[in-house]
């Protein structure tokens, strides 16, 4: 939640960490995306592109460098929804516990600190990097209920889902990054 110019905003954050992954930015960019952010009282969405190539069309840059920090009041509107997107940012922690929810890429870093942060977490891996672990690694989250699995093409449809479940999306205890680092060592040893 971000206090915005007197107004509370329930912002939804998409990171895809530094690397290209343009299926995901386009699926974000959908009208079914949209909609189904705005019918769960989201009022801000904010997307990291990182190195991506696809530059969303109902999106504008974010001001102060485009890089997500700040309060900027660039970017871009659709039926009330703010929307802004940045390439990089320093500042990505903090843009992470301000965010209601996040929808990331399978990056092990980012997904543990989004649980970490013990937000409601819609994982898409991308399938293009690392022979697949994030695909392995979502899988595994999924299956213990810690993050939501999704596909960019199912993208709408797990984020409703990720919104009616996220009272049963069980927290990653605080002092299991031993168990978090033993999932990410089994699966780069298969």
């Amino acid at each position: 939640r971000r206090v915005h110019g007197g107004s509370s905003e329930e912002m939804l954050l998409v990171t895809v960490g530094t690397t290209k992954f343009d299926e995901l930015i386009e699926a974000v960019d959908q009208l079914d995306f949209l909609t189904t952010a705005k019918k769960h009282n989201i009022s801000c969405v904010r997307v990291q592109i990182g190195a991506g190539v696809y530059v969303p069309q109902r999106f504008g840059w974010l001001e102060e460098g485009k890089d997500g920090s700040g309060g900027g009041s660039g970017g871009g509107d659709w039926n009330g929804l703010k929307l802004s997107f940045f390439r990089f940012s320093n500042e990505l922690q903090r843009i992470v516990s301000q965010a209601k929810v996040v929808v990331t890429h399978g990056g092990s870093g980012t997904v543990l600190e989004c649980m970490r942060a013990h937000k409601p977490t819609l994982v898409v891996p991308n399938e293009l990097l690392m022979h697949n672990h994030q695909q392995e690694l979502a899988t595994t989250l999924d299956e213990l209920h810690h993050i939501v699995k999704s596909s960019p093409a199912t993208l709408a449809l797990k984020l409703d889902h990720l919104f009616q479940t996220q009272h049963t999306v069980r927290p990653f205890p605080a002092k299991s990054d031993e168990q978090f680092l033993s999932v990410v060592d089994n699966l780069l040893r298969q």
